[in-house]
């Protein structure tokens, strides 16, 4: 079978913690003339995949957030479990939502996220991940719209193993 050592030998190692900066969901921060509000969609991948045909299953992980607001006033307790991948507006996370405005009571705040392990997750297992966040920008009420979108920095290093069916030779 096909394996990559993501381990800082063969390639590079994951990160045992990732650093998001966001924009609180429902901010006018970007406001000028135009009612600009923003929301940010959180892609999280687990590190460690097992993309063969015949596989024991998808990783799961569960994502623990610690959010540090412009105060530098730490909330925690915001988790989501992960199963292969997930693509989601920052809005629609479960209670506790430290993203909102009216939850982390400044216009911007940082989330460090940890893959961890936890029995409510069931299956789960800790490992190191890696986010993209998609920062959408609505304008005057949906009359224009925008978006960037930044990859997570990260602390620390985590080993992980991506397992995959090889297709004909090596390359030449």
């Amino acid at each position: 079978p096909g394996v990559l050592n993501l381990d800082g030998v063969e390639y590079d190692a994951g990160f045992a913690t990732l650093r998001v900066p966001f924009q609180a969901v429902g901010s006018a921060a970007f406001s000028g003339p135009r009612l600009i509000t923003s929301d940010t969609e959180l892609t999280l991948l687990p590190l460690d995949l097992d993309v063969r045909q015949e596989t024991s299953g998808v990783a799961t992980t569960l994502m623990r957030f610690d959010v540090w607001n412009m105060n530098e006033v730490k909330l925690s307790g915001a988790r989501r479990c992960v199963s292969c991948w997930d693509q989601v507006s920052l809005g629609v996370y479960d209670p506790p939502n430290h993203f909102l405005l009216e939850t982390l009571q400044t216009d911007h705040g940082v989330m460090r996220i940890d893959g961890t392990a936890a029995a409510d997750c069931i299956d789960s297992t800790p490992r190191a991940a890696w986010a993209i966040a998609t920062r959408r920008l609505r304008i005057d009420g949906g009359a224009d719209d925008a978006a960037s979108t930044g990859v997570a920095a990260g602390a620390g290093f985590e080993a992980a193993v991506v397992r995959f069916d090889p297709v004909g030779g090596p390359p030449r």
